[in-house]
């Protein structure tokens, strides 16, 4: 029976071997410098044209992904005395009564769908387009990014944390070159509401950049077996980030990360993902039948990282 299961296995991978050659030789070929440059042309030369001009906070905002993969920052440090929270807070009071559970993240309560609307009305919306936000991405990315996903959840409560499944294990997101996320805290974040963490300078260059890396040249992302990661890294370089209502974590999620687990306390929490144009993130977003009117207003980032891309797959 053993002999018949493993000859069922091999049987099996030999199958896949086609599709994992052809995904391994386009990506191979995608990120190659000659196609690279033509996927990601009209990003670099916005960026170019537009070069970020960073403030102290920024700075170190973008030094930290740079050095380690992960920096925090407050909302009312990033945008003093402007007092961003109260209306985002009032938006997610408004939206808690419309929240679906995840088909795939039952774990998730998801306040606008899973597959969201981008409204350029939308305060958090507006926040993942500020100039200041979209520098220090930019910056980091070094080009002109895309805003390819949005999403504002809340975590249901789970008692037995060995029921961890899908983005609350360690893994790795796709990512054909860097990729980086934004996450707001809406609520206070302690340890027992299911805090983000990340491994310290597991993003490209980084320390631990080999530790379980992506598959076929960022085409996939990878999740290691449950408690492989624990026994290598060692506990200092684990960021567990709790925080305040309005800390925002800017990090490279190509690098190696898990969300958060609810324990005694939900969390709630906005992500705004953003990638090159070349990369193959898959954008979930919708847009509404006016959309290119809402856009006309924005300056040139900010209205390219929301325009429809020629070569990132797109959402309906």
């Amino acid at each position: 029976m053993a002999v018949m299961r493993s000859t069922s296995k091999y049987g099996a991978r030999v199958l896949r071997a086609p599709k994992y050659a052809s995904l391994w030789t386009y990506s191979l070929l995608r990120i190659s410098p000659p196609i690279w440059s033509v996927l990601t042309k009209s990003g670099k030369a916005l960026y170019r044209s537009n070069p970020p001009q960073l403030d102290d906070v920024q700075q170190r905002v973008v030094n930290d992904v740079v050095a380690d993969g992960i920096s925090l920052v407050h909302l009312d440090d990033l945008f003093p005395g402007q007092d961003c929270l109260s209306d985002l807070t009032e938006h997610t009071k408004q939206k808690e009564a419309e929240f679906e559970t995840g088909a795939r993240k039952t774990f998730l309560e998801f306040l606008w769908g899973e597959t969201p609307l981008i409204d350029i009305e939308n305060p958090f919306v507006r926040i993942s387009l500020e100039p200041k936000v979209l520098d220090i991405v930019n910056s980091y990315m070094n080009i002109c990014s895309k805003l390819v996903y949005i999403e504002l959840s809340t975590t249901n409560i789970m008692a037995d944390e060995s029921s961890a499944m899908g983005s609350q294990r360690w893994h790795r997101d796709p990512g054909m070159k860097r990729l980086i996320k934004m996450f707001l805290y809406v609520t206070d974040v302690d340890e027992e509401s299911g805090p983000f963490s990340y491994v310290m300078r597991s993003n490209s260059g980084g320390q631990w950049r080999r530790l379980y890396p992506q598959k076929q040249f960022g085409y996939g992302g990878i999740y290691p077996p449950d408690g492989a990661v624990d026994k290598v890294v060692p506990q200092d370089d684990i960021k567990v980030c709790t925080g305040r209502a309005g800390t925002l974590i800017f990090c490279d999620t190509t690098g190696m990360h898990r969300g958060g687990y609810s324990v005694s306390k939900s969390r709630t929490m906005y992500t705004s993902v953003y990638a090159s144009e070349g990369d193959r993130e898959i954008s979930k977003l919708r847009y509404p039948a006016d959309f290119a009117g809402q856009i006309t207003g924005l300056s040139q980032v900010p209205r390219y990282a929301v325009e429809k891309s020629k070569y990132l797959q797109q959402g309906t």
